[in-house]
């Protein structure tokens, strides 16, 4: 279940990546958040991000995709937990 908080963090973070890749040439192995090049395979984005071939640095995916995934696995079991309670 979605937080109106986890919403928002999902809008910002959509708007960074949609700015960022403006310019981006779909062939390239770069960042989809800070446009570096990417060694290796890169990161999936998801759940930010629903697309095929969009992936992320591993700086980017330790700031930004680690952090919202424990923040919707927290807040989803929170919400579980407040569903059994009631």
């Amino acid at each position: 279940m979605n937080t109106p908080f986890f919403d928002f963090i999902k809008k910002i973070l959509y708007n960074i990546y949609t700015i960022k890749n403006v310019e981006r040439k779909t062939n390239d192995m770069k960042c989809c958040f800070c446009n570096k090049e990417i060694n290796g395979m890169g990161n999936s984005v998801r759940p930010l991000i629903r697309k095929e071939n969009v992936r992320c640095c591993d700086e980017c995916n330790r700031d930004i995709i680690i952090p919202l995934r424990m923040l919707e696995y927290f807040s989803s079991k929170e919400n579980k937990m407040n569903d059994k309670e009631n």
